[in-house]
């Protein structure tokens, strides 16, 4: 593929090269095919740019609704980004999580203001009708044409590795690893995070928690991973900020 500037605007050319043998005089020939991606390339840049605006937007009511969390999507991105970096994932998954990983709490949405700013603990109906709205979250973004598997990603979070989450109890493998790690970065930014009803926990009581859920909730290698970049690769340092109240 080749980027060429013409009168001021980029193009984009793609090239096939095929070798072949002339069969009237047995010379070595290429053949070369070229294709003009430039409407096509436009066309995807305009998509993702709408794309991320509309994610944009969706994030920027949930952050409003709830402003006890209003930087938690932010967080989980650069929590999750770090994990699949660090266990060298590769381009593509990379952008499904960094885009599920803003997209977490989408089903927030759906929560009473109430409930979100709610100082003390919710009743066990008030916990069931969140963790409902927060299950159909992905549903309000099913017109929504991602490249990666976002959606299922995100319909994935509350799996369990034990085959004990929800909604479908997928076990082990059955979940996808863009889901591990948008779940664990997710977990992980609550538990160090001040609420209205708790104080934040240290990075020392989150880790001990996290690897109290590993076979259980979390496979072992995503925790580990989290947890080697929290404290081998200045996870401490860079993210100490996300324990100050918004």
């Amino acid at each position: 593929m080749r980027r060429v500037y013409e009168h001021g605007g980029e193009r984009v050319w793609r090239s096939h090269h095929c070798p072949f043998t002339d069969p009237a005089d047995a010379r070595e020939l290429v053949l070369v095919t070229i294709e003009d991606l430039t409407d096509l390339m436009r066309e995807r840049a305009r998509r993702e740019r709408n794309t991320q605006q509309l994610i944009d937007t969706l994030v920027g009511l949930v952050d409003e609704r709830d402003p006890d969390s209003a930087h938690q999507s932010r967080y989980v991105v650069q929590v999750a980004r770090a994990i699949a970096e660090d266990l060298g994932f590769d381009r593509a998954w990379i952008e499904t999580i960094e885009q599920a990983a803003r997209l977490v709490n989408i089903g927030k949405i759906r929560i009473p203001r109430a409930l979100l700013v709610k100082e003390g603990r919710l009743t066990d109906q008030e916990l069931k009708r969140v963790r409902e709205a927060l299950d159909e979250g992905p549903e309000l973004l099913r017109e929504i044409e991602f490249d990666g598997p976002v959606l299922e990603t995100l319909a994935q979070i509350n799996e369990w590795v034990d085959g004990s989450g929800r909604p479908r109890g997928l076990k082990g493998d059955e979940i996808l690893p863009s889901a591990q790690v948008v779940a664990l970065a997710n977990a992980f930014v609550a538990l160090i995070s001040p609420r209205s009803f708790r104080d934040a926990k240290s990075f020392d009581e989150a880790e001990a928690i996290l690897m109290r859920e590993i076979g259980r909730r979390f496979d072992k290698r995503f925790v580990l991973g989290l947890l080697n970049h929290l404290d081998n690769r200045g996870g401490r340092e860079s993210w100490a900020g996300m324990s100050r109240r918004a």
